[in-house]
């Protein structure tokens, strides 16, 4: 049965991390199996005992995870206003649930280490709303400021990607956007 995956493409993180509970179920390559380090989040630094395991993504692109319990807090989708909305239309966003208010859990964080790997050269800014579409080897993303939010006072979109795994058959992309709850 195909797997969904949620990537959050963060730029701004030295490392990729994959949630233990779905990095199990992959087929994976543990290429190192003891890795000690420190993990600096918002709360802190933190020492951490884990694993190194790789994946390869569509196009054969090999990316090194750290392990992780949990890779974040859910985030949360935002309802785009109509003039986004119909900008949106002529691009495809295949997890029409980051259009819509509600729970999305993230599973793997990619980090700079793997960022320019499936960042392509493809920008987009929407002019009704400002918010920059990032094309990926996953397809459109988007990033930026939505306003309007009802979950928080500034909607932040950030870039994400879905991507759908099937041990059976090769991977599967699709693009996604979220909004992060800072």
């Amino acid at each position: 049965k195909p797997m969904k995956l949620r990537f959050l493409l963060d730029n701004a993180a030295t490392h990729s991390y994959g949630a233990s509970t779905v990095t199990s179920k992959l087929n994976t390559k543990s290429i190192n199996h003891h890795v000690e380090m420190d993990v600096s989040t918002f709360s802190g630094i933190r020492r951490i005992s884990t694993k190194m395991v790789e994946l390869v993504l569509p196009g054969n692109v090999a990316i090194k995870l750290v392990v992780a319990d949990q890779i974040c807090e859910p985030l949360y989708g935002h309802k785009a206003d109509g003039d986004t909305s119909k900008e949106l239309e002529s691009y495809k966003v295949a997890d029409p649930a980051c259009l819509d208010e509600g729970k999305l859990t993230i599973d793997i964080l990619l980090g700079v280490d793997n960022y320019w790997k499936v960042v392509t050269d493809q920008i987009v800014r929407l002019k009704s709303s400002g918010l920059v579409m990032l094309s990926t080897i996953f397809g459109w993303t988007l990033s930026g400021v939505m306003e309007g939010s009802q979950l928080v006072k500034n909607g932040v979109y950030l870039s994400h990607a879905l991507l759908i795994h099937d041990k059976q058959r090769s991977v599967m992309q699709v693009g996604l956007s979220v909004q992060d709850n800072w």
